[in-house]
């Protein structure tokens, strides 16, 4: 295989993570969302008037739109866009690490921890968390069209990095770390590249990157936006930033922003939350830290960080700086015990790019140390695929899938009219404790949902036009004049 094909890879571990996440049904928010957005207020033009989402997530919001009106209530069309998407950022994330790194060993191997961890399983599997993976993928376009900039081309790529940086940030809050990660980026090319990197020609596929290199004329250093201005590249890219921010804040400070943790940095819990996400970062099959594991997987890593400065490791300071940065947003989320595996989808890029960098120097001995080497990461990424089949976490998100799937079914072989309200007997949903409109909702992937949902046995606060009672699997249709089923 040519160095240039080595992306292939990863593509192919994020399409088994795909396939392994296909045969999920709709998830905890999904349901609301995909109800609202089909019947409710379905026009785009009253999102800010129904839903403060579309205030804080308009881009996202909007996808979701245009998915609704594609797929309807079938979990496989959404499912199958999530695989896409996870297959686009993987592959961007490796031109972008292969570009940064100038090896694309280490780029081959950043990757395809990155395209099958199992520390951000919810961003995939999810579909309503899908806000993570055009984070992801938009900032890691923006990341490179700023690398890419300059020259001839610097109109053009200076362009994509700025429309790719404002749709990020219209698609979730946290996009705002993306910012200091791309000039980090450029500080990295700028002068950690000339002082650690070896020429290209020198290293493994050297013809290869050293066309690249030339064709993008970026041998030696990172001059973005020759053409544009760097000055205007940047104003073009920290203004729309700030206003996010601002903007951001603004609905903190009134309690309404969803992911405010940017703009709650204090107490034990911050630092609490840090050590546990980098566990989770990189021991995904543990879930849930003890205090006393979160604040040594702290120590540890700012110990790490230490080291690196003083021993000038250039080359680890942008991932170790991009993890940081990625977790910033949510460490200010005081949940304790629940550390969401979607808040690790971003830094699990930097955290990607670390294990790359620390495995590369092992690509250059041979026999048993390179083997082993291999061994190790090779059993890693199979390890990490495994715990999509066989985690009790996702395993507990899978567990209703079934009688979800068959609630539904019964409904529409019903072939039901529309009605105004429905009443439903027999039938007891888990999802009732964590989303009080479950029947509704259920209902709402079926047919146009009724304004009243009432569920268990009569007497009901009204009279319903329909009463169904759900046995063995199936459902039946009740006459509404039934003793005890209305007053």
């Amino acid at each position: 295989m040519r160095i240039g094909d080595t992306w292939a890879i990863p593509a192919l571990l994020a399409c088994v993570v795909a396939l392994l996440c296909l045969p999920g049904y709709f998830q905890a928010d999904d349901f609301g969302l995909l109800a609202w957005l089909r019947y409710d207020r379905p026009s785009p033009l009253h999102w800010f008037d129904v839903w403060e989402m579309g205030i804080w997530r308009p881009f996202h919001l909007a996808v979701f739109w245009v998915e609704t009106r594609l797929f309807g209530s079938n979990p496989l069309g959404y499912r199958l866009a999530r695989g896409v998407l996870s297959l686009a950022t993987v592959v961007v994330f490796y031109h972008l690490a292969q570009r940064l790194f100038r090896s694309p060993r280490a780029a081959l191997t950043a990757a395809s921890l990155f395209a099958c961890t199992y520390s951000h399983w919810e961003a995939v599997f999810w579909i309503c968390a899908s806000s993570e993976l055009w984070v992801g993928l938009l900032g890691a376009v923006m990341g490179l069209g700023v690398l890419r900039a300059e020259g001839a081309a610097a109109r053009r790529w200076g362009s994509v990095a700025v429309l790719a940086h404002i749709l990020a940030l219209l698609a979730k809050e946290n996009a705002v770390a993306w910012l200091p990660i791309v000039a980090g980026m450029v500080l990295h090319q700028r002068y950690a590249g000339p002082r650690v990197f070896p020429p290209p020609a020198l290293l493994s596929g050297g013809e290869e990157i050293a066309k690249e290199h030339k064709r993008t004329r970026r041998a030696a250093a990172v001059r973005p936006a020759a053409r544009m201005g760097q000055t205007g590249l940047w104003l073009a890219l920290g203004i729309p930033w700030v206003l996010a921010l601002v903007g951001r804040g603004y609905l903190a400070s009134g309690g309404a922003a969803v992911q405010s943790g940017l703009f709650s940095l204090w107490g034990t819990h911050v630092w609490h939350n840090a050590g546990a996400y980098l566990i989770r970062l990189f021991f995904p099959w543990i879930p849930h830290p003890p205090s006393a594991w979160a604040y040594g997987a702290l120590a540890a890593a700012v110990g790490f960080c230490i080291y690196a400065i003083l021993a000038k490791l250039y080359r680890l300071w942008l991932p170790l700086g991009w993890m940081f940065v990625a977790l910033i947003p949510y460490l200010g989320i005081d949940t304790p015990g629940y550390y969401p595996s979607r808040y690790t989808y971003l830094a699990g890029m930097g955290g990607a790019l670390l294990m790359g960098e620390l495995i590369e120097p092992l690509w250059n001995f041979s026999g048993r140390i390179k083997a082993a080497g291999i061994a190790v990461v090779t059993g890693y990424c199979l390890l990490n695929l495994s715990l999509y089949a066989i985690h009790p976490e996702i395993r507990y998100f899978q567990k209703d899938d079934a009688l979800y799937r068959q609630v539904v079914d019964g409904l529409r072989k019903l072939n039901l009219p529309p009605v105004p309200s429905v009443a439903v007997a027999g039938l007891d949903l888990p999802l009732e404790e964590k989303i009080p409109n479950s029947i509704r909702y259920l209902y709402a992937l079926a047919y146009p949902p009724p304004e009243r949902v009432w569920s268990g046995e009569g007497p009901w606060p009204g009279t319903p036009a329909l009463i169904l009672r759900w046995e063995n699997g199936v459902f039946l249709v009740m006459p509404t004049s039934k003793p005890g089923g209305g007053r």
